[in-house]
């Protein structure tokens, strides 16, 4: 965690020393989900969570194509669980939060008139705590996807990181449990909450 935090500031101190463009701003994203498990007609349970999540960002525009930059993202999560079982009814909720740092770095693939589209590259640690009961667990991953933004001024940018496709490692590790998992993302429904998340930036 420290580790990560001192090369990101690296970066952005080299970034500096380079007299690049500087960037402040922040993003909010919304995620829901349902998920439903069935076991023929003795058992089943529904699952729902609502994620928010605020993420200021600082970042540096070196040219036209290339900018480097860092994000802080503060995570709130319900969950609930419906189970169905023996003619009982149980639910339970809980509510957790979780704090991530990742630094990133942007491509500019495409761009028309105030209209640029990018690749983001993203690597970064997640801590996660739920609730009364210390559960902690730890994330490192990386994330590869897509990025819209549009100039509404020369201080003034909309950004709109489309994650319904991309490419995603994530290393999970806690007292009890370790995995990881890579994956290519692919949704067909882009409407979907939580797909997207929109934000702006500001140049000093």
């Amino acid at each position: 965690m420290k580790k990560t935090l001192l090369w990101a500031v690296m970066l952005l101190l080299t970034a500096a020393s380079a007299q690049a463009q500087l960037y402040g701003g922040s993003s909010f994203e919304i995620t829901s989900s349902n998920t439903t498990l069935k076991d023929a007609e003795l058992y089943s349970a529904g699952n729902h969570s609502d994620i928010y999540t605020l993420s200021p960002e600082l970042f540096y525009r070196f040219n036209d194509k290339w900018e480097l930059g860092l994000t802080l993202s503060f995570s709130s999560v319900s969950k609930s669980v419906t189970s169905y079982a023996g003619g009982y009814t149980i639910r339970e909720k809980s509510k957790y939060r979780s704090y991530a740092i990742t630094p990133f770095t942007r491509y500019t693939l495409l761009s028309w008139n105030k209209f640029r589209v990018k690749l983001q590259g993203s690597a970064g640690v997640t801590l996660q705590r739920q609730g009364d009961q210390e559960d902690k667990y730890t994330l490192y991953g990386f994330n590869i996807t897509p990025l819209l933004t549009y100039d509404l001024s020369n201080r003034f940018m909309l950004l709109a990181n489309l994650q319904f496709f991309g490419l995603s490692y994530q290393y999970i590790t806690s007292e009890e449990y370790k995995g990881q998992n890579f994956r290519f993302i692919y949704n067909k429904n882009i409407a979907k909450i939580g797909d997207l998340a929109v934000g702006f930036a500001y140049r000093f």
